[in-house]
């Protein structure tokens, strides 16, 4: 994975250490308010997001910052006045509202995601698996559709089975006399980071482990110790486990290989 570091008050000029800057509600919008001063820097970053935005190469995600006010996600404190008076809400900074409205499909985090497994894994699926998808688009040997969705339908299974219906609808078009590669890729990697979008439930992973991988939980001696209902880190422990004892078979990704095996920390 690369990474591209950008901070929209260090992109504006302002100093490290700099006094704190506020989110403030002004009407329908939010303006952003340098503490102290009361300088409105709204329109300073917002053109700094969407420069940086419009420049930025293919991306396949963002990991934001937690709290703050530009680049929170969840927990950015927004309030009814300046110098943090009249708290409202939580909210999202003005940097990733810029984000979310460039960018609906991909993956945006913030870095207290990756202290918690399953989310961390859930956010990893979202980066590798379109990647893998556009890494076929890019390169036009579309061919390699088929087989990359094979592989992934144990995953795409976990997450929506009726995409997974639409997905598996797609493919089939590749066989037909003349098909649209073009518009069978982009209406599949749509359907993919769509359902890709929300957390599963821990049952869909112990489902789809059940009726796609019986034979190696078997050679691993994991089915027998499954529950009936299972916590989000007994699915982590099992998916390290499979991930570290079952050699990945081919080059696409899969339930039990989604990513590489070094992005595999700790429980």
């Amino acid at each position: 994975m690369q990474f591209l570091d950008v901070c929209p008050e260090v992109g504006i000029g302002l100093p490290v250490p700099r006094p704190p800057i506020d989110v403030v509600r002004k009407g329908k919008t939010y303006v952003v308010i340098e503490e102290g001063t009361e300088r409105d820097l709204t329109d300073e970053i917002r053109s700094f997001c969407i420069k940086t935005l419009k420049g930025l190469p293919g991306v396949d995600g963002f990991l934001l910052k937690s709290r703050s006010p530009t680049c929170g996600y969840r927990d950015t404190k927004i309030y009814a006045h300046p110098n943090k008076k009249g708290f409202l809400k939580m909210g999202m900074g003005i940097f990733t509202r810029e984000i979310s409205k460039r960018f609906p499909l991909l993956p945006i985090e913030d870095e207290q995601c990756l202290s918690n497994p399953y989310q961390r894994h859930h956010y990893f699926i979202r980066i590798f698996i379109p990647f893998s998808v556009r890494k076929i688009e890019k390169t036009g040997a579309y061919h390699e559709l088929e087989f990359l969705h094979h592989s992934l339908r144990p995953l795409i299974f976990v997450y929506s089975p009726s995409s997974l219906e639409k997905m598996d609808a797609l493919i089939r078009e590749i066989r037909s006399p003349h098909p649209d590669f073009p518009m069978i890729i982009k209406n599949y990697l749509s359907l993919l980071s769509l359902s890709l979008r929300n957390i599963p439930h821990t049952s869909f992973y112990l489902y789809s482990l059940k009726k796609f991988y019986k034979g190696l939980l078997e050679r691993t001696r994991c089915l027998n110790s499954l529950p009936m209902e299972i916590s989000e880190r007994e699915i982590m422990n099992i998916l390290t486990l499979l991930a570290n004892t079952t050699p990945k078979k081919g080059p696409y990704p899969s339930l039990i290989h989604p990513y590489p095996l070094g992005l595999i920390m700790e429980n």
